[in-house]
């Protein structure tokens, strides 16, 4: 028995380059490790085995996401995380943080006229 719809499937598009090389066993994946009682630090862990929907690796008893590289804890007392496939996205992200912070710091007194010139003002309206 024929289907009634003869039309082929559309195959998916792959827009921009959203896609990230696929992950291998033996792969070294990056963890950032900060809290209230810890010191700020990167651990490294090596991809042991890899499933459908999530992959395990050395040191970690969680199962991580493939498709984001979160591990989403469903237990409250424990915290999420998400790992990274280079150690420098983890400091860009540092980096970032810390940039917006010392940006809005800059801003976020009352006394703007005596801090910039109003060229400087227009300078930073210009990249902004």
């Amino acid at each position: 028995m024929k289907s009634t719809n003869d039309q082929p499937c559309a195959k998916p598009e792959i827009v921009g380059s959203n896609v990230l090389p696929a992950i291998f066993v033996g792969q070294i994946l990056f963890r950032e490790v900060s809290g209230r009682y810890t010191e700020w630090h990167v651990t490294e862990h090596t991809v042991t085995k890899i499933g459908k929907k999530y992959l395990e690796c050395t040191g970690l008893r969680d199962k991580i996401t493939i498709s984001n590289l979160i591990h989403e804890n469903k237990v409250y007392s424990q915290d999420n995380y998400r790992m990274y496939r280079t150690k420098q996205e983890i400091l860009d992200k540092k980096e970032l943080k810390k940039l917006y912070s010392s940006i809005q710091n800059a801003f976020s007194d009352c006394n703007h006229s005596q801090k910039f010139t109003l060229e400087q003002l227009r300078q930073i309206l210009a990249i902004i």
